[in-house]
């Protein structure tokens, strides 16, 4: 799958790799796709190379903001790997595991996150 995404945002957007500016567009496409790998899959070369993909050619795609749905994927991740060395996703301990994320618009640059894990659930501010 990320082989794919990876091909559709070449041909999709291969000017926006030398401007560095995002994208518009008023479908989803490969960003909401991206983020469910990142969140259903603890592999983390696949995490971390959907991660790449989005930062890489940045894109809003009607309300997903790639530069944003990358950060809450990135704190995402470091919520469930801590400080444990990651190799492969059996590395990540059940109790560690987010059950649920959610992001919510807060006001100007920031958002809130909204997380839940067997433990429990919280809520954080993100500036993005």
């Amino acid at each position: 799958m990320l082989d794919f995404a990876e091909a559709l945002m070449q041909i999709y957007d291969s000017e926006a790799t030398s401007n560095k500016r995002p994208r518009f567009h008023m479908d989803t496409g490969v960003i909401p796709i991206l983020f469910a790998i990142i969140t259903r899959c603890r592999d983390p070369f696949i995490r971390r190379r959907a991660i790449e993909l989005m930062t890489w050619n940045p894109m809003q795609e009607g309300l997903w903001n790639s530069a944003l749905v990358a950060k809450a994927a990135q704190r995402l991740m470091s919520l469930e790997e801590g400080s444990v060395i990651v190799g492969c996703s059996n590395d990540i301990p059940a109790a560690a595991r987010v059950q649920g994320i959610s992001v919510y618009a807060g006001d100007e640059r920031r958002v809130v996150l909204r997380f839940s894990q067997p433990l429990g659930s919280w809520q954080e501010l993100m500036n993005y």
